[in-house]
């Protein structure tokens, strides 16, 4: 069959209309390809390997601060003379004192260990805190101790002398592996408690990196994370060589993708792994949406071939053209924008609306990942408990400061603040209230100052303050007011108000330290030395505070030496008490005095550094077994004598105390009703209920109790009547001005007269000479206590005192 001209000239003109559609149509396509997936297609993955990065930097910081406290910790149980002679052999105790689930809960610890100077395991102890309970199958770890112990006792030099305030100077901190297993350790050489050697052994405090841990990290964020050690992960051997060269990989799959951030373990080597898998939502969904548009196009394209060119023109090819040009303008920063785009076709408005519903779901997984970012940045940053910067943070936001201080020549001011008596709150109330007391203060710092400056809480009982612009000392002493203001209204819990003192300290950038840290160290020494001075109390930083700190180092630590030296270097001394209306001593004071090798240290700079370490409680089982002794002996030379023995707070409500009394008392054999307990006034105001129930125990069997340096405090006469006290002595402080103030004389008179009306002795101490006896003689005050008497005598100077007193009463004019 011949096909005709005419028949070949349409089907030409068909072809060649084909040909022409076709070549728009290739077009576009292809400039639809390029502009639209694959530089869509590119951002999304460049965005989405950015975001794993920085998620999987943020989870190692996040890991890496929940441990940051444990070196310091170590550090301090390290140095201790109670671990060191533990490892040595000789305080078997320790092992029920402090090797109990205390350590284990207080400082989320999965095991603890302490290895003598061979490497030897002297102690292992392995603690589920989750369940709080000893593990009773526990991994075995004594081939890591075997590396660990040695080279922690290799990084002491005795000829070095160490930065108390450095704690990575020695010892070792860090991640290991170890059967498969993650571990973080911390360990430092176990040496006395000035720091010295030779070196015991090794102490080791650890918590095991496992999926319950890293659960407990990352409760609040949508993302979770692992640690691992990189020849245990699922990688081929480029992908770990390519993390060893870049320390960090991303390997992504059609689905999902992860995140490798390489870090070194406790050896100093490239070993572990954080790992963060999260599915490809962004990538995907957005690839899903490309490869719709990429159809619906192509759809369209193929239709209008059908359709004369200058519609496929009008229709597809400028809107396509207008559409790409929409697209590659779109910003990923701020994908809640849609494409302003309208067309007359359907199909091309629909492209517009997909379009728009996958930038829609790209926000969303957008603000996922931003928040899950925000909950990581958070927990790395800020104190959980009050949402106050934390330790790591206010370093780097100080520094920053500083920073900008010396180009504007601004000054700076850290003050460090130390709750007194928090642990008093925190044991009579419980951990969960002690908390709540925390964040109690922690709101009214922020109501106070939070505007004004930088708040922290630095840790435990410690907060901190950071303040630009302060001028002088006398604005300094104002701000402090500010804070000791914040304090002066009682805090209410549980239906109880507690008033609570506080320690300040501070330091002054440029004069005090050129970094954060060196200026929170320097505020902290300070803040020691406010404590030192008593309650509410502020003291900026001087340089000669590091060798106070040193001295109240060295006497504590000469403290700690002599009681376990059975306390040989200790005396008690006996200051007398005279009755006024007959003239006869029949009482006395016992004090403590210390007679070092070195010369005699006073009570006034040991006793208060002994109840702050604590050593008051040995201490003062000592003195009332020695007053229950010397009291026997008095007995025997025929010396009617009453011996009053002081008592802290913190011994009136030990445990043991009651015992201690008792055991004391049969071992020597004493009239129990020759014994007085002295204590404080102050002391009533710790816990008023327990101290009488203490009170009354004492005064049941027969003994006397004294309130001492009454007038002082906030107790009331009727008040002490209630709590079984027999006597109060009136401060010195009023003794001393009895000549020069009138209104000292009206208390003492006040004083005097309703203590009688109670039925109490009424005792004067600090009675000095002839004007302040007769006056105390005229209003009818029962006993007085001075040098106007004696001074405080041992034991055998008081013995012969108190004959010669006997036998001649009239060698005074009393």
């Amino acid at each position: 069959m011949t096909i005709s001209h005419h028949e070949k000239e349409k089907k030409s003109i068909k072809t060649r209309i084909l040909q022409t559609m076709a070549i728009p149509f290739i077009f576009m396509f292809l400039l639809l390809y390029a502009v639209f997936f694959i530089s869509m297609r590119s951002l999304l993955g460049e965005r989405e390997l950015d975001n794993m990065i920085n998620q999987a930097k943020l989870a190692e910081n996040v890991l890496v601060s929940s441990v940051s406290y444990l070196p310091s910790i170590t550090r301090d149980w390290s140095s201790w003379d109670y671990t060191y002679d533990y490892v040595l052999g000789d305080y078997d105790e320790f092992l029920d004192d402090y090797l109990t689930e205390y350590p284990f809960q207080l400082f989320r610890l999965n095991f603890l260990a302490v290895l003598d100077v061979r490497g030897d395991i002297v102690y292992e102890g392995y603690y589920d805190f989750w369940n709080a309970a000893f593990m009773e199958n526990p991994p075995d770890l004594s081939g890591l101790y075997e590396v660990i112990g040695p080279l922690t006792v290799s990084t002491f030099d005795e000829k070095e002398l160490l930065d108390l305030t450095n704690t990575t100077q020695i010892g070792m901190a860090g991640f290991v592996s170890h059967d498969q297993s993650i571990y973080y350790l911390s360990s430092y050489p176990v040496l006395r408690s000035d720091e010295t050697g030779p070196c015991a052994g090794a102490f080791i405090f650890g918590r095991i990196i496992d999926d319950a841990e890293m659960a407990f990290l990352t409760k609040d964020s949508e993302i979770s994370f692992s640690v691992s050690e990189i020849n245990n992960t699922d990688i081929s051997a480029g992908e770990r060589e390519s993390l060893l060269a870049n320390r960090s990989i991303v390997i992504a799959h059609d689905d999902s993708a992860t995140t490798f951030e390489l870090f070194a373990d406790i050896f100093g080597n490239d070993t572990l792994a954080v790992s963060i898998s999260s599915p490809r939502t962004l990538y995907s969904e957005g690839s899903n949406f490309i490869n719709i548009v990429l159809g619906v196009a192509a759809l369209c394209c193929i239709i209008v071939l059908f359709v004369i060119f200058n519609l496929l023109n009008k229709t597809i090819a400028v809107p396509l053209t207008e559409m790409a040009a929409e697209i590659k303008n779109i910003n990923m920063e701020k994908t809640g924008a849609s494409l302003n785009f309208k067309s007359n076709t359907k199909e091309m408005d629909n492209i517009a609306n997909a379009i728009n519903d996958m930038l829609f779901r790209i926000k969303n997984d957008r603000d996922i990942i931003r928040t899950s970012n925000e909950i990581l940045n958070y927990s790395a940053n800020y104190d959980i408990l009050t949402g106050l910067k934390n330790r790591t943070s206010t370093i780097k936001d100080l520094n920053t400061i500083i920073q900008k201080a010396k180009a504007n020549l601004n000054t700076i001011t850290v003050f460090f603040i130390d709750l007194n008596r928090f642990k008093f709150i925190n044991d009579t109330l419980g951990h969960n209230l002690g908390n709540n007391f925390i964040i109690l203060v922690a709101n009214r710092l922020k109501k106070e100052f939070g505007e004004d400056a930088l708040l922290s809480r630095m840790g435990g009982d410690e907060f901190a303050i950071v303040i630009e612009s302060l001028k002088d000392d006398v604005e300094e002493q104002f701000f402090a007011e500010r804070i000791f203001n914040v304090f002066k209204t009682p805090f209410r819990m549980k239906e109880r108000e507690f008033l609570i003192n506080v320690a300040i300290g501070s330091s002054s950038y440029p004069e005090d330290g050129q970094d954060a840290e060196t200026m929170i160290k320097t505020a902290d020494i300070a803040m020691y030395r406010a404590k030192d001075q008593g309650e509410n109390s502020y003291v900026p930083y001087k340089k000669e505070f590091h060798a106070a700190l040193q001295r109240k180092i060295y006497i504590e630590n000469k403290i700690r030496s002599a009681i376990n030296n059975n306390c040989r270097e200790f005396r008690a001394f006996f200051q007398p008490k005279l009755s006024v209306e007959t003239g006869e001593i029949t009482s006395s004071e016992a004090l403590i005095r210390w007679m070092s090798p070195e010369g005699v240290i006073g009570p006034l700079e040991f006793i208060p550094q002994a109840e702050e370490s604590g050593l008051i409680i040995p201490l003062s089982w000592w003195m009332i077994r020695e007053c229950c002794r010397i009291g026997k002996l008095f007995e025997q030379e025929g010396i009617d004598n009453t011996i009053a023995i002081n008592i802290s707070a913190q011994v009136l409500l030990h445990e043991d105390f009651i015992p201690v009394i008792r055991s004391a008392i049969e071992e020597t054999g004493i009239d129990v009703r020759k014994l007085d307990i002295e204590i404080t006034e102050s002391t009533l105001l710790d816990d008023m209920e327990k101290v009488n129930t203490i009170l009354r125990e004492l005064h049941n069997v027969g003994m006397e109790i004294s309130v001492d340096d009454f007038g002082t405090g906030y107790s009331s006469l009727s008040y002490l009547h209630k709590l079984s006290v027999d006597r109060i002595k009136i401060d010195r402080s009023f003794i001393i001005r009895i000549d020069e103030e009138d209104d000292d004389k009206a208390i003492i008179n006040a004083i005097v007269a309703m203590g009688k009306s109670l039925h109490m002795v009424i005792t004067a101490e600090g009675v000095e000479d002839e004007s302040q006896y007769a006056f105390l003689k005229s209003i009818k005050c029962d006993e007085i206590q001075g040098y106007y008497i004696s001074k405080p005598l041992p034991y055998d100077e008081y013995i012969d005192f108190m004959k010669q007193w006997n036998n001649n009463r009239k060698g005074m004019n009393l």
